[in-house]
């Protein structure tokens, strides 16, 4: 008997690990081999070379080929879907690419910006392999005449368009020079071998990777919205007509008809002069799908009757084209009558990219009623819920969201400190000292090796758990 449990743990162990082993495909395997041909007709061959300790960190050689040559091109080294390369005559590494990052990469080179979104994933030789679209910009320095007096807003340099696109394939790196983080424009150009067996040709898979319409993304993968203990702060009327802070808190998950969710609780935040106590209550049950959330709330006032509604109050890929260019605008109409998605958006804010959704509905006498709701925050006005006034004089009374932060200290969203709002409510209810914000921005910040670093130069950092652009 015992043979056969171990048997049946052997098969389940290779189950899983063959599971988990889908999970991120490695770029840096022994035996692979790219081969890459350039405009001129040289044939270019990077391969896998031995290990070597750098740091006490075991890299793989990467080599060069070129004319029956071969040198030494850099050293690299992967973990989780991250690829660091440490060129020749470099002392420092550069990340070259995340995988692991699903919902978009963002490269940074010294002589132009690099920045891939995620697209999907393609079969190609039997493996799905997610797709990043890659695109380089270039500054260009701006030339003013002779005599010229300089004006407030003239710039030294000027963003270029685009240089090219190319795409970014997990295993296989760029479509062109994988072990550069610059685009490359010609895919066809590109072979990829493990162990002398093709599982990669540019030329038989460009149909499939250009398939993917580069001007219409697919937006997949969301920042979550809902993670426990997050805490959004937000200034409402009471019943008199005063307005309060609130502070709004998932504490925990709860499951009702079978669907996880989380535990959302609502608590009245106390004045500094105040001496009552305001007793944290429970709000509602939300759970969250990729970009959509859902509100479930129970009424059990009959010994014999139990209804669940199960309402979607936010949806943040209303009007992001697909794949299929079939874009649905009526979610919010139903929700909140003659509203609609004006617009869909990447904003970035302290090296941080997020998508933002205007939610619009248009009022008598040209009034123009509007709401935000952006990525990993929920709605700017009040966050679980697209919230529009009818006219100017309702808009005053909206509530207001003054702070969004993460359990470890994140500040996801965070309103103008110099506003009356905050003066008022912030500082009057001494959240000033709960809140868990960093004490300045030149602390808590390592660079992708884990070290602490004081002085900043340009990169990606780590800041907050998050990485960051400086």
């Amino acid at each position: 008997m015992n043979k056969y449990k171990q048997l049946l743990f052997f098969i389940l162990g290779i189950f899983v690990n063959n599971i988990f082993a889908q999970e991120i495909l490695p770029l840096l395997e022994e035996g692979k081999t790219w081969e890459y041909t350039d405009n001129l007709g040289v044939l270019y061959v990077y391969s896998i070379g031995n290990d070597t300790i750098i740091n006490k960190l075991t890299y793989s050689k990467i080599l060069i080929e070129n004319g029956g040559e071969v040198s030494y091109y850099g050293a690299c080294r992967e973990l989780g879907g991250e690829v660091f390369i440490r060129r020749a005559n470099s002392d420092k590494d550069e990340l070259l690419y995340d995988f692991s990052f699903p919902e978009r990469m963002i490269l940074d080179a010294d002589d132009e910006t690099c920045r891939s979104e995620f697209l999907g994933s393609v079969l190609i030789e039997g493996k799905m392999r997610k797709v990043f679209a890659h695109s380089a910009s270039w500054r260009s320095k701006i030339e003013y005449p002779e005599g010229y007096e300089r004006e407030e807003g003239d710039e030294d340099y000027v963003w270029m368009a685009p240089l090219c696109y190319s795409y970014a394939l997990e295993g296989i790196g760029i479509l062109g020079v994988p072990f550069r983080s610059s685009s490359q424009c010609d895919i066809e150009n590109l072979t990829v071998k493990l162990n002398g067996e093709l599982i990669f040709s540019g030329k038989d898979s460009a149909d499939k990777i250009l398939a993917q319409d580069m001007d219409e993304y697919s937006y997949t993968f969301f920042s979550p919205i809902l993670e426990d203990e997050k805490c959004w702060y937000v200034a409402e009327l009471n019943n008199s007509g005063e307005r309060i802070l609130t502070e709004y808190k998932i504490d925990g998950k709860t499951e009702i008809y079978d669907k996880e969710c989380f535990a959302l609780y609502r608590k009245e935040m106390e004045s500094a002069t105040s001496s009552s106590t305001n007793k944290t209550q429970y709000y509602a049950a939300l759970y969250e799908n990729d970009g959509v959330i859902n509100i479930l709330s129970e009424d059990c006032t009959s010994e014999y009757s139990r209804t669940v509604s199960d309402v979607k109050v936010i949806d943040l890929k209303q009007g992001v084209p697909s794949k299929t260019k079939e874009v649905i605008f009526d979610f919010y109409n139903k929700l909140i009558h003659g509203s609609y998605v004006e617009e869909n958006e990447m904003q970035e804010e302290d090296g941080r990219v997020f998508r933002q959704q205007v939610i619009r509905r248009d009022g008598e006498d040209g009034y123009v009623a509007r709401d935000y709701i952006r990525e990993s925050v929920g709605g700017l006005h009040f966050p679980f819920r697209p919230t529009l006034a009818s006219n100017a004089d309702e808009e005053k009374n909206l509530p207001v969201l003054l702070l969004c932060q993460g359990a470890d200290g994140t500040v996801y969203y965070e309103a103008d400190h110099n506003s009356e709002l905050w003066q008022k409510l912030m500082v009057a209810t001494s959240l000033e000292s709960i809140v868990k914000r960093p004490e300045n921005k030149g602390k808590g910040i390592y660079d992708l090796q884990g070290r602490r670093v004081s002085k900043l130069e340009r990169g990606i950092y780590i800041q907050d758990g998050r990485k960051v652009i400086r």
